[in-house]
Protein backbone atom coordinates (compact mmCIF):
# COMPACT_ATOMS: atom_id res chain seq x y z
CA UNK A 1 0.00 0.00 0.00
CA UNK A 2 2.47 2.44 0.91
CA UNK A 3 4.66 1.21 -2.49
CA UNK A 4 1.57 2.13 -4.19
CA UNK A 5 1.24 5.79 -2.74
CA UNK A 6 4.70 6.44 -3.14
CA UNK A 7 4.39 5.64 -6.79
CA UNK A 8 1.48 7.51 -7.27
CA UNK A 9 3.33 10.69 -5.75
CA UNK A 10 6.04 10.19 -7.70
CA UNK A 11 3.87 9.89 -11.08
CA UNK A 12 1.82 13.36 -9.69
CA UNK A 13 4.69 15.09 -9.45
CA UNK A 14 6.57 14.17 -13.07
CA UNK A 15 2.85 14.72 -14.29
CA UNK A 16 3.55 18.42 -12.40
CA UNK A 17 6.88 18.95 -13.43
CA UNK A 18 5.91 18.51 -17.49
CA UNK A 19 2.68 20.59 -17.02
CA UNK A 20 4.72 23.78 -15.75
CA UNK A 21 7.89 22.82 -18.52
CA UNK A 22 4.44 22.79 -21.20
CA UNK A 23 3.22 25.80 -19.44
CA UNK A 24 6.75 27.28 -19.77
CA UNK A 25 6.96 26.65 -23.09
CA UNK A 26 4.25 27.76 -24.74
CA UNK A 27 4.58 31.09 -23.41
CA UNK A 28 8.19 31.10 -24.71
CA UNK A 29 6.49 29.58 -28.20
CA UNK A 30 4.17 32.72 -28.10
CA UNK A 31 6.45 35.16 -27.83
CA UNK A 32 8.88 33.13 -30.73
CA UNK A 33 5.58 33.42 -32.46
CA UNK A 34 4.89 37.27 -31.94
CA UNK A 35 8.22 38.06 -32.77
CA UNK A 36 8.32 35.97 -35.61
CA UNK A 37 4.89 37.69 -37.10
CA UNK A 38 5.62 41.07 -36.17
CA UNK A 39 9.81 41.07 -36.93
CA UNK A 40 11.95 43.53 -35.46
CA UNK A 41 9.51 46.34 -34.78
CA UNK A 42 7.79 43.46 -31.96
CA UNK A 43 11.67 42.88 -30.39
CA UNK A 44 11.71 46.73 -29.61
CA UNK A 45 8.57 46.75 -27.88
CA UNK A 46 8.75 44.36 -25.84
CA UNK A 47 12.40 45.92 -25.11
CA UNK A 48 10.66 48.84 -24.63
CA UNK A 49 8.15 47.16 -22.11
CA UNK A 50 10.82 45.94 -20.20
CA UNK A 51 11.97 49.04 -19.90
CA UNK A 52 8.93 51.15 -18.44
CA UNK A 53 8.02 48.19 -16.17
CA UNK A 54 11.53 48.46 -14.16
CA UNK A 55 11.11 52.30 -14.34
CA UNK A 56 7.56 52.50 -12.46
CA UNK A 57 8.70 49.60 -10.35
CA UNK A 58 11.79 51.63 -9.15
CA UNK A 59 9.79 54.47 -8.66
CA UNK A 60 7.11 52.97 -6.57
CA UNK A 61 9.89 51.68 -4.38
CA UNK A 62 11.19 55.00 -4.48
CA UNK A 63 8.49 57.14 -3.34
CA UNK A 64 7.27 54.25 -0.74
CA UNK A 65 10.59 54.56 0.72
CA UNK A 66 10.54 58.73 0.80
CA UNK A 67 7.28 58.78 2.16
CA UNK A 68 5.21 61.04 -0.21
CA UNK A 69 2.32 59.89 0.48
CA UNK A 70 2.68 60.51 3.69
CA UNK A 71 2.26 64.13 5.86
CA UNK A 72 0.31 64.55 9.22
CA UNK A 73 3.57 65.36 11.05
CA UNK A 74 3.33 68.93 9.14
CA UNK A 75 0.07 69.60 11.52
CA UNK A 76 1.98 68.86 14.68
CA UNK A 77 5.46 70.61 13.43
CA UNK A 78 3.48 73.82 12.87
CA UNK A 79 1.51 73.75 16.08
CA UNK A 80 4.92 73.31 18.12
CA UNK A 81 5.83 76.40 15.92
CA UNK A 82 3.15 78.41 16.80
CA UNK A 83 3.93 77.77 20.90
CA UNK A 84 7.55 78.58 19.64
CA UNK A 85 9.42 75.20 20.41
CA UNK A 86 11.80 75.75 17.62
CA UNK A 87 13.64 73.16 19.19
CA UNK A 88 10.90 70.50 20.02
CA UNK A 89 9.57 71.45 16.22
CA UNK A 90 13.25 70.89 14.41
CA UNK A 91 13.20 67.33 16.85
CA UNK A 92 10.26 65.91 15.41
CA UNK A 93 11.45 67.00 11.58
CA UNK A 94 14.25 64.79 12.79
CA UNK A 95 12.23 61.75 12.70
CA UNK A 96 10.51 62.42 9.31
CA UNK A 97 12.08 61.24 6.32
CA UNK A 98 10.97 62.34 2.73
CA UNK A 99 11.49 65.97 0.89
CA UNK A 100 8.72 67.39 2.55
CA UNK A 101 10.89 67.41 6.10
CA UNK A 102 13.38 68.06 4.47
CA UNK A 103 12.53 71.26 2.82
CA UNK A 104 10.30 72.02 6.48
CA UNK A 105 13.30 70.78 8.42
CA UNK A 106 15.77 73.49 6.38
CA UNK A 107 13.11 76.28 6.78
CA UNK A 108 13.39 75.78 10.61
CA UNK A 109 17.14 75.69 11.05
CA UNK A 110 17.39 78.99 9.16
CA UNK A 111 15.13 80.87 11.34
CA UNK A 112 16.69 78.84 14.60
CA UNK A 113 20.02 80.52 13.11
CA UNK A 114 18.87 84.12 12.81
CA UNK A 115 19.39 84.28 9.25
CA UNK A 116 17.68 87.07 7.02
CA UNK A 117 14.48 85.59 5.40
CA UNK A 118 15.37 86.13 1.83
CA UNK A 119 18.90 83.99 2.30
CA UNK A 120 16.35 81.14 3.94
CA UNK A 121 13.83 81.62 1.23
CA UNK A 122 16.45 80.98 -1.27
CA UNK A 123 18.29 78.16 0.41
CA UNK A 124 14.89 76.29 0.72
CA UNK A 125 14.08 77.02 -2.69
CA UNK A 126 17.61 75.37 -4.18
CA UNK A 127 16.86 72.18 -1.56
CA UNK A 128 12.86 72.00 -2.99
CA UNK A 129 14.28 72.07 -6.00
CA UNK A 130 16.78 69.20 -5.70
CA UNK A 131 14.22 66.86 -3.94
CA UNK A 132 11.66 67.92 -6.79
CA UNK A 133 14.82 66.86 -9.39
CA UNK A 134 14.95 63.44 -7.55
CA UNK A 135 11.57 62.94 -7.98
CA UNK A 136 10.84 63.15 -11.47
CA UNK A 137 14.10 60.82 -12.72
CA UNK A 138 13.25 58.58 -14.89
CA UNK A 139 9.75 59.84 -15.77
CA UNK A 140 10.81 61.85 -18.76
CA UNK A 141 11.68 58.28 -20.23
CA UNK A 142 8.55 57.23 -19.21
CA UNK A 143 7.03 59.70 -21.46
CA UNK A 144 9.39 59.13 -24.15
CA UNK A 145 7.79 55.35 -24.64
CA UNK A 146 4.38 56.53 -24.05
CA UNK A 147 4.95 58.63 -26.88
CA UNK A 148 6.85 56.74 -29.42
CA UNK A 149 5.63 52.99 -28.42
CA UNK A 150 2.53 53.63 -30.73
CA UNK A 151 4.61 55.39 -33.85
CA UNK A 152 6.97 52.54 -33.43
CA UNK A 153 3.55 50.32 -33.59
CA UNK A 154 2.02 52.23 -36.89
CA UNK A 155 6.14 52.50 -38.24
CA UNK A 156 5.78 48.46 -38.50
CA UNK A 157 2.23 48.51 -39.79
CA UNK A 158 3.11 50.58 -42.69
CA UNK A 159 6.11 48.57 -43.73
CA UNK A 160 4.04 45.38 -43.11
CA UNK A 161 1.49 46.37 -45.59
CA UNK A 162 4.56 47.62 -48.19
CA UNK A 163 5.86 43.79 -47.78
CA UNK A 164 2.29 42.76 -48.30
CA UNK A 165 1.16 44.68 -51.10
CA UNK A 166 5.13 43.92 -53.22
CA UNK A 167 3.61 39.94 -52.55
CA UNK A 168 0.55 41.07 -53.92
CA UNK A 169 2.32 42.53 -57.24
CA UNK A 170 4.75 39.64 -57.17
CA UNK A 171 2.03 37.22 -57.48
CA UNK A 172 0.84 38.82 -60.49
CA UNK A 173 -2.48 37.02 -62.62
CA UNK A 174 -2.30 34.26 -59.48
CA UNK A 175 -3.92 36.66 -57.29
CA UNK A 176 -4.78 34.81 -53.98
CA UNK A 177 -6.64 37.18 -51.47
CA UNK A 178 -5.18 35.49 -48.66
CA UNK A 179 -1.97 37.00 -49.15
CA UNK A 180 -3.23 40.51 -48.92
CA UNK A 181 -5.59 39.55 -45.42
CA UNK A 182 -2.93 37.58 -44.01
CA UNK A 183 -0.30 40.25 -44.72
CA UNK A 184 -2.37 43.13 -43.06
CA UNK A 185 -3.02 41.17 -39.81
CA UNK A 186 0.60 40.50 -39.15
CA UNK A 187 1.05 44.45 -40.09
CA UNK A 188 -1.54 45.46 -37.58
CA UNK A 189 0.01 43.60 -34.67
CA UNK A 190 2.54 45.56 -34.36
CA UNK A 191 -0.01 48.55 -33.68
CA UNK A 192 -1.86 46.41 -31.00
CA UNK A 193 1.60 45.51 -29.62
CA UNK A 194 2.69 49.44 -29.48
CA UNK A 195 -0.80 50.36 -27.98
CA UNK A 196 -0.62 47.31 -25.41
CA UNK A 197 2.99 49.22 -24.52
CA UNK A 198 1.66 52.92 -24.50
CA UNK A 199 -1.33 52.56 -22.57
CA UNK A 200 0.31 51.54 -19.16
CA UNK A 201 3.44 53.54 -19.63
CA UNK A 202 1.24 56.84 -20.03
CA UNK A 203 -1.48 55.68 -17.32
CA UNK A 204 1.82 55.23 -14.79
CA UNK A 205 3.26 58.25 -16.09
CA UNK A 206 0.39 60.72 -15.32
CA UNK A 207 -0.27 59.54 -11.98
CA UNK A 208 3.66 59.75 -11.09
CA UNK A 209 4.10 63.11 -12.19
CA UNK A 210 0.60 63.95 -10.32
CA UNK A 211 2.55 62.54 -6.96
CA UNK A 212 5.69 64.99 -7.90
CA UNK A 213 3.03 67.95 -8.27
CA UNK A 214 1.68 67.31 -5.07
CA UNK A 215 4.80 66.69 -3.27
CA UNK A 216 6.32 69.85 -4.39
CA UNK A 217 3.03 71.81 -2.76
CA UNK A 218 3.12 70.13 -0.06
CA UNK A 219 6.85 71.09 0.17
CA UNK A 220 5.76 74.88 -0.38
CA UNK A 221 3.30 74.78 2.07
CA UNK A 222 5.23 73.29 4.54
CA UNK A 223 7.85 76.34 4.25
CA UNK A 224 5.32 78.59 3.79
CA UNK A 225 4.05 77.78 7.56
CA UNK A 226 7.58 78.00 9.01
CA UNK A 227 7.36 81.64 7.36
CA UNK A 228 4.52 82.95 8.94
CA UNK A 229 4.96 81.98 12.16
CA UNK A 230 5.53 86.05 13.08
CA UNK A 231 1.93 86.46 12.12
CA UNK A 232 0.77 84.36 15.06
CA UNK A 233 2.79 85.17 17.45
CA UNK A 234 2.02 89.05 16.56
CA UNK A 235 -1.32 88.80 16.74
CA UNK A 236 -1.68 86.48 20.15
CA UNK A 237 -0.19 89.32 22.33
CA UNK A 238 -2.79 91.76 20.83
CA UNK A 239 -5.79 89.42 21.29
CA UNK A 240 -4.31 89.34 25.25
CA UNK A 241 -3.56 93.07 25.63
CA UNK A 242 -6.76 94.32 24.28
CA UNK A 243 -8.93 96.32 26.93
CA UNK A 244 -11.96 94.56 28.27
CA UNK A 245 -14.88 97.47 27.30
CA UNK A 246 -16.33 99.64 29.64
CA UNK A 247 -20.24 98.39 29.82
CA UNK A 248 -22.84 101.49 29.93
CA UNK A 249 -24.38 102.65 32.60
CA UNK A 250 -27.63 101.42 33.25
CA UNK A 251 -30.60 104.17 33.28
CA UNK A 252 -32.55 105.16 36.78
CA UNK A 253 -35.05 103.42 38.06
CA UNK A 254 -38.56 104.89 37.33
CA UNK A 255 -37.88 106.50 33.42
CA UNK A 256 -34.89 107.66 31.67
CA UNK A 257 -32.16 109.84 33.10
CA UNK A 258 -32.25 114.08 32.73
CA UNK A 259 -29.60 114.94 30.96
CA UNK A 260 -30.37 118.77 30.69
CA UNK A 261 -28.47 121.69 32.92
CA UNK A 262 -29.89 122.46 35.93
CA UNK A 263 -31.40 126.23 35.39
CA UNK A 264 -29.28 129.00 36.54
CA UNK A 265 -30.69 130.58 39.85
Amino acid sequence: MRRSLAFGSCLAAAAGARADEAAGGSVAGEIAGLIELGGPIVVILLVISVIALAIIAVKLVQFARAGVWGGGFVDEVTALLHRGDMVGARARLEREKGPVAVVMRAAVAGRMAGAPDSLVREEVERIAGAQIDVLEKGLPQLALIATISPLLGLFGTVTGLIQSFQRLADAGDRVDPAILSGGIWEALLTTVVGLAVAIPAATAFTLLQRTVDLTARRMEDAATRVFTIDLYEATAPQAAERPAEVPAAAPAAGGAADLRPAPAE
